[in-house]
């Protein structure tokens, strides 16, 4: 028997000097059959020095979303503050069990696959996109320029800040299916920034201020973009 599905939205802010959010998309009671949910709400994350950058996070509400349906999500970031900004998203599931005794964590498999629509995402490291570290996070390989709005987001005018526009979880067979029935969804979009002078994203992100604070690709020439970029 299928049953419903449902997609709630959790936005939980943290301060630290890098800005830092997490915004949590939850599927419940799944036997991948169904989807219902509520629109999630824009989110912002501010440092100690009125550093603020806001995560865009929107989730276009559906009555019914069969197994490996296309869900319109709109995920970026924009910079309405003074400072020029660095950012990067990392993007995962997490899947557990409800039981009598409470939620059982469940491991994600090679088997299970977020497919994104109309990414803005780049292998060759073009300016203006998104690469992926192998760290696990999409680096946006321009300066956030300051002073920017969510307007602009909603005309277009700042598509490439996009990340993806919507996600669908794919399994690659019955049997990967057949081990998350009944199991939970988490999808979890998280975001840090910091500001675009010098190497301060060098501290933030990888703890040194150094020339070599990454010697292997990619991470390595997203660091040479991005030390270029500085100011």
């Amino acid at each position: 028997m299928q049953k419903k599905l449902k997609m709630l939205f959790q936005n939980k802010p943290t301060v630290g000097i890098i800005a830092s959010i997490c915004t949590i998309l939850f599927v419940l009671a799944s036997t991948f059959a169904w989807f219902s949910g509520t629109a999630a709400r824009d989110n912002e994350f501010k440092t100690d020095f009125d550093f603020d950058v806001e995560l865009v996070d929107e989730f276009e509400k559906q009555e019914t979303v069969v197994p490996d349906q296309l869900v319109p999500k709109k995920v970026g970031v924009f910079n309405p503050e003074e400072l020029a900004a660095f950012v990067r998203v990392m993007v995962f599931p997490v899947a557990y069990q409800t039981t009598d005794d409470g939620q059982v964590p469940l491991p994600i498999t090679d088997g299970v696959e977020l497919v994104y629509d109309d990414a803005n995402t780049t292998t060759t490291f073009e300016e203006n996109k998104w690469q992926l570290g192998d760290d696990g996070y999409y680096y946006y390989l321009s300066k956030l320029a300051p002073g920017q709005t969510k307007e602009q987001i909603d005309n277009g005018e700042l598509d490439s800040q996009l990340l993806f526009k919507g996600v669908t979880i794919k399994f690659k067979d019955d049997e990967t299916k057949e081990t998350y029935r009944d199991a939970s969804f988490q999808i979890v979009v998280k975001s840090e920034a910091v500001d675009a002078r010098n190497s301060e994203y060098r501290v933030s992100w990888w703890n040194t201020d150094k020339d070599t604070a990454q010697v292997n690709d990619p991470l390595k020439t997203i660091d040479s973009v991005l030390q270029t970029l500085a100011n």
